[in-house]
């Protein structure tokens, strides 16, 4: 973006706690291109020749977003990838959503560290607080800790083995005894999913990351977590603090380092005025 004065700075409101800065770095009497930059609580101008093309760098933890809105930089999200500039963010969306939904990804990489018994509690509390129908409560959790992970490498499908490095892993199942019918509806299964998103969250909140897993053995998660007949499994998770990605093998690894990608709001939502 590019200004030849000021004033199309000040008036925009949410960039006014940025102005003095700006106002020293932006007055020009020529029509400078920019490369901006922006710090975790600055923002920095460079200047570049004529005619280049306007460069962001974002870092994690940023405000750059309103920022850029305010100076009118623009950026494209399609459905093939996220815009760069939110990969960079850390952010999925540039929609003002709760940063604990924002910021989630599902990583692959944990440190070794433990999980303060403090943040389980609140874990545990998140799940047990779910919305769920008729106050059923279908689900169960399994929590596998220290050296009984180990015993899960019979449980986790071989894309899966690197979940072992994490701190935590839970094993998720439904009551299937408890019957939890609308209609023809089973709403059983849609109330462990409430739950384990509302886990999920929570996990976000106290600075964890959570990997939910299908690949897993029905019949090893029976026997390892010796769990009732009547259980379904639903979902395994690895819970931990975010460490870096090593060791995988090329399939996985290839996951990892794929562009995070969702659907065009238009191909999930339909707006219905008139019916």
């Amino acid at each position: 973006m590019v200004y030849s004065s000021a004033l199309e700075m000040r008036r925009t409101a949410r960039y006014r706690e940025f102005e003095s800065h700006l106002l020293r770095k932006i007055m020009s009497p020529m029509r400078t291109h920019w490369a901006i930059i922006f710090l975790r609580e600055e923002v920095r101008f460079e200047r570049r020749r004529p005619q280049s093309r306007t460069k962001c760098v974002v870092e994690p933890g940023s405000r750059a977003l309103s920022i850029l809105r305010a100076l009118g930089v623009k950026y494209l999200e399609t459905r093939d990838r996220i815009s760069p500039l939110l990969t960079k963010l850390n952010m999925n969306t540039d929609q003002p959503v709760l940063k604990e939904l924002n910021q989630r990804k599902s990583v692959r990489g944990f440190l070794p560290k433990e999980i303060e018994s403090e943040k389980l509690d609140v874990l545990w509390a998140a799940a047990q607080w779910a919305p769920s129908s008729a106050n059923k409560q279908e689900w169960h959790y399994y929590a596998v800790t220290g050296e009984a992970r180990q015993k899960l490498a019979e449980v986790l499908n071989q894309g899966n083995q690197w979940a072992l490095k994490a701190p935590l892993i839970l094993g998720v199942t439904r009551d299937g005894s408890i019957e939890n019918k609308t209609e023809s509806r089973e709403y059983g299964m849609y109330d462990v999913a409430l739950s384990v998103m509302s886990l999920v969250v929570e996990v976000e909140h106290q600075g964890l990351r959570a990997h939910q897993m299908a690949g897993f053995k029905d019949e090893a998660f029976r026997r390892v977590l010796s769990i009732q007949e009547k259980e379904i499994p639903v979902v395994m998770i690895a819970v931990g603090y975010e460490g870096e990605a090593k060791g995988l093998d090329p399939i996985v690894q290839a996951k990892e380092d794929r562009p995070r990608t969702r659907k065009p709001i238009n191909e999930v939502v339909k707006i219905l005025e008139n019916l």
